[in-house]
């Protein structure tokens, strides 16, 4: 829900604003495409009406101001509507928006997997049985206060959400609940689980075919993030879900944007255009960020670089007897050297480059998506040849040919004669030169109008040819015939 409303500023003072309800927060901008510059979170928020008509006085709960106090604004709000349609609506919105169940909504299964922030559980529809992956986000912490979390929950619904309309290799984001003591993200499931529970399930041998796929994937979400100024800063096994249908055999999807934040390399203020945070998994942290230096978008190109290494051979690049020298290793750069003979030389080098120490020599998005590894053939990427559209394609074609055949039969009746003309061996005169004499032929011969049955199938035969070799080109383009 969005649109202008009025807001008391004062004692007398009215100001319009563009409000927008989403996500469970109410925020308030100066425009429509401006940031916000007020955020009030409603849930157990009380709404009641105000005097006169035509306003909504919102009073925030005890979560609401929690977050206000932290990011000092008011727990109170009046909204002034311009009709009695859009106060209408407005009512109708925030009552739904205060206090949702997501056990109304969804019915919560077995436990998909556990990270910093919380728990991932499968959850199943009520109303349609959509299987879904619902993230468990706990709100209250023992080193974080309840402000900063509910920030933190609404930065990364926001950072997904923007990511998954660039990309359809990331998890969407279908809706968001809460409660008292937790967040919980509803987003897109993958089928097969994460890329990490493939590794395990297939001992980390999951094929050079399959790995690249997953490559050229990842890679296009990553150009597309790049693209919309987002780093993910977390791209790791665990974060990486495979889905399978039997329109997409192979769908990679990207989750997780707890880390993401905001990469500006064209701003001149170098807080805006690099990041010094060093946050990420330390398997697959970059050289520069453990040294401490500013860093940009090739820290993803990086940690990608040690997901295909884990991949195509089941261990890390930089694996060593204890963290510190892990750490120390990621930190030079040395890489153990790939020595498989399953492994081919064009996957060799495509890892090598992702994996540079040198973030200004490492493959970009555009140029990861050129390499020769990336650009050859694949067995996923096959004409799916048992699609509903090639069987009915295959069937039409085949009645056309039983109908051609039975219009030809009709045509072409049998006659008493035809048994014994069909005795007779055919040879049909062909073209000559008119100054050529010929001596006139001893054996019995027929013309091509001869009125035969094996003469009138042959010329209709040839008269069709042009037709269908037009019907041909009409299919090609994806023309429906009659």
């Amino acid at each position: 829900m969005k649109g202008w409303l009025a807001t008391r500023e004062g004692l007398l003072r009215t100001q319009r604003y563009f409000f927008r309800l989403q996500w469970g927060f109410l925020t308030q901008h100066l425009t429509e495409t401006s940031a916000a510059i007020v955020r009030y979170f409603i849930h157990g928020a009380r709404i009641r009406i105000g005097r006169g008509g035509l306003r909504v006085v919102v009073e925030l709960g005890v979560l609401g101001m929690a977050f206000a106090e932290w990011q000092g604004s008011s727990t109170r709000v009046l909204l002034i509507a311009g009709d009695s349609h859009v106060f209408q609506r407005w009512v109708t919105c925030l009552y739904r928006a205060k206090n949702r169940d997501i056990r109304r909504w969804y019915q919560l299964g077995e436990t998909l997997g556990r990270g910093i922030d919380g728990v991932v559980r499968l959850g199943i529809s009520v109303e349609n049985g959509q299987l879904v992956a619902v993230k468990r986000i706990a709100l209250f912490t023992m080193n974080a206060d309840v402000g900063m979390k509910l920030r933190f929950a609404l930065q990364e619904i926001q950072m997904q959400h923007k990511a998954a309309k660039r990309s359809s290799h990331v998890a969407a984001v279908l809706d968001v609940f809460y409660d008292d003591e937790f967040c919980y993200l509803v987003m897109q499931y993958g089928n097969k689980g994460s890329l990490c529970r493939l590794l395990a399930v297939r001992n980390g041998n999951l094929g050079e075919a399959f790995v690249r796929i997953v490559m050229i994937q990842l890679g296009r979400c990553l150009l597309s993030l790049h693209q919309s100024n987002l780093i993910h800063r977390d791209i790791k096994c665990d974060n990486v879900l495979i889905a399978h249908s039997r329109r997409a055999p192979l769908h990679v999807l990207l989750c997780d944007f707890g880390f993401a934040t905001v990469w500006r390399p064209e701003s001149r203020n170098t807080l805006s255009r690099f990041c010094k945070e060093p946050l990420g998994t330390e398997a697959y942290l970059a050289p520069e960020v453990l040294r401490g230096e500013w860093y940009g978008a090739p820290v993803d190109i990086f940690a990608l670089g040690v997901l295909c290494h884990v991949c195509l051979t089941g261990t890390f690049p930089f694996e060593s007897s204890s963290r510190r020298r892990t750490l120390r290793r990621i930190e030079r750069g040395t890489l153990e050297k790939l020595d498989s003979a399953e492994i081919s030389e064009d996957a060799k080098s495509f890892t090598r480059a992702l994996l540079n120490k040198d973030p200004y020599k490492r493959l970009t998005a555009v140029a990861l998506l050129q390499h020769p590894w990336l650009r050859g053939r694949s067995r996923y990427a096959r004409r799916n040849r048992t699609s509903p559209r090639a069987t009915w394609k295959r069937t039409f074609h085949a009645v056309s040919v039983m109908l051609a055949m039975q219009r030809l039969a009709r045509r072409a009746p049998e006659t008493p004669g035809a048994q014994q003309r069909s005795a007779v061996s055919f040879q049909p005169q062909r073209g000559r030169r008119k100054s050529s004499a010929r001596a006139p032929s001893t054996s019995t011969s027929y013309e091509p109008e001869a009125d035969s049955k094996r003469t009138r199938i042959r010329s209709e035969v040839q008269k069709s040819r042009p037709q269908r070799r037009g019907r041909r080109r009409l299919r090609t383009a994806g023309h429906l015939l009659p």
